[in-house]
């Protein structure tokens, strides 16, 4: 299961069993891994991937899966809007 296998189903239902499959498929192939960490990991890196597809995908992403982007957390940037906290994150 990929990432963008999850992130392109059309309802909330089908995200979470994509989702669910996706886990069943790591905790499988890294058993001596945390679940909860896991879990974790995989919501943050989903949130952060809803960032490289249009605002529907976006919405249904950070809303079915209860997750957000690491720098834009559930509010989709417009573009100027993302250029400029890319260039407020990267001064640290």
């Amino acid at each position: 299961m990929k990432y963008s296998e999850v992130c392109e189903a059309k309802t909330p239902e089908e995200m979470r069993k994509r989702f669910d499959k996706l886990m069943s498929n790591l905790l499988r192939t890294h058993p001596d891994v945390d679940p909860k960490q896991l879990r974790s990991t995989q919501l943050s890196n989903l949130g952060y991937i809803a960032g490289y597809y249009n605002h529907e995908v976006f919405k249904n992403i950070t809303e079915w899966l209860e997750t957000s982007h690491p720098i834009f957390g559930r509010n989709y940037p417009t573009p100027e809007e993302a250029f400029e906290k890319g260039k407020t994150t990267s001064k640290g």
